[in-house]
């Protein structure tokens, strides 16, 4: 109570005694009865967690760019076939289904139909391309695939390839192709951006899980991400949709939407946890907001970061059972930050509530 609510209820009492139990319970309510939860950030306390580093061109860089890993990348001609789905899709773009003529048949008086399935049979053996051959073809298909990272040579006889092997496809020939060089030129560019990826993913799991990798790889030694008092905004604060539950170690005064119950639920045993003296709801793809772990194919946001009474990071990532299996790899990148971290680190990745697979990450190994 203020002051003058103190005094307002004072003059509503006969006895003495009763106005100075009124004047103490004000008193009070005002100065004791009232704690004001201050959270970590408010505090000002600091929030610093290890980043992964890789060794390139001897340098030390954060790691946050796989391209940036040294990769040999060749057009394998092995792989110069078109795919059955490639090949499904030039036929689909020239196949009118639904569509055809109506015709009466003087002789006998009847209605006819042809469909045009027959139609786009005629059409292409009617068409001839002019001053277009395979060879002319593929080097229009070249010069549409503009990729600094690829030889000439390389792409010359990849794209030659396959060409000449769609064109071994039954019903497809050299005047379908021309009519449908666009699409196919799309098609070749995206398969060409996938055997990229192929190749960027295995020279990323041979320099950050192949031998030697203590070598090539760091954890925290320059680079520490922090969690900036006021850089915490996230698209969707958490509503209580879940459950009711006074947070205590949320190192923000605001927290971020959780995806699931169950992971609302992770959150709410964390919070409990002795050895943790404040974590955060991390964000995604937020930045200079959110921690990142880098993968060869993205980015992984673990859900939860806690600060642990021994000084360690501990990240914690809650996964449905349903995402388990496909989510090897952001295991993988979080083990692997854990185990070069020197100490400094923990991550565990729990799902069906089993959250005896965090809290053995709280206890210190001798």
């Amino acid at each position: 109570m203020s002051e003058e609510e103190t005094i307002e209820l004072q003059e509503s009492a006969v006895m003495d005694a009763t106005r100075d139990i009124l004047r103490q319970a004000g008193e009070y309510s005002r100065t004791k009865a009232v704690q004001v939860f201050t959270t970590p950030s408010e505090l000002g306390k600091a929030f610093f967690v290890p980043q992964m580093e890789v060794w390139l061109d001897d340098e030390l860089r954060l790691f946050d760019e796989p391209e940036a890993i040294d990769y040999p990348w060749e057009l394998p001609l092995y792989r110069s076939t078109p795919t059955t789905e490639q090949v499904g899709q030039l036929i689909g773009a020239t196949r009118f289904r639904e569509g055809g003529f109506v015709d009466i048949d003087d002789e006998r008086g009847r209605v006819t139909t042809r469909y045009a399935k027959d139609l786009e049979r005629d059409l292409a053996l009617a068409y001839t391309p002019e001053h277009w051959t395979e060879a002319k073809l593929a080097a229009w298909f070249c010069r549409q695939i503009p990729d600094p990272t690829i030889t000439h040579a390389s792409k010359t006889a990849f794209v030659a390839g396959w060409l000449a092997n769609l064109l071994e496809n039954e019903g497809i020939d050299l005047a379908r192709a021309n009519q449908q060089k666009f699409l196919l030129r799309n098609l070749l560019a995206e398969y060409v951006s996938t055997l990229r990826r192929d190749a960027i993913q295995k020279a990323c799991d041979a320099f950050l899980f192949g031998e030697g990798k203590e070598e090539r790889v760091r954890i925290g030694s320059e680079y520490s991400f922090e969690f900036h008092p006021d850089a915490y905004g996230p698209d969707r604060d958490y509503d209580g949709r879940y459950g009711e539950y006074d947070f205590e170690k949320h190192y923000y005064p605001r927290m971020g939407d959780f995806d699931s119950k169950e992971e609302y639920e992770c959150a709410c045993w964390i919070d409990r946890q002795s050895e943790v003296v404040f974590w955060v709801r991390n964000l995604v793809r937020k930045n200079g907001a959110s921690f990142f772990l880098q993968k060869a194919d993205g980015r992984f946001y673990p859900d939860f970061i806690c600060k642990l009474t021994d000084g360690r990071i501990l990240a914690v990532e809650y996964k449905g059972k349903d995402r388990w299996t496909d989510a090897k790899p952001d295991r993988d990148i979080g083990e692997l930050w854990e185990e070069l971290s020197e100490g400094k680190c923990a991550f565990a990745m729990v799902t069906d509530k089993k959250w005896e697979m965090v809290s053995v990450k709280l206890l210190v190994e001798n």
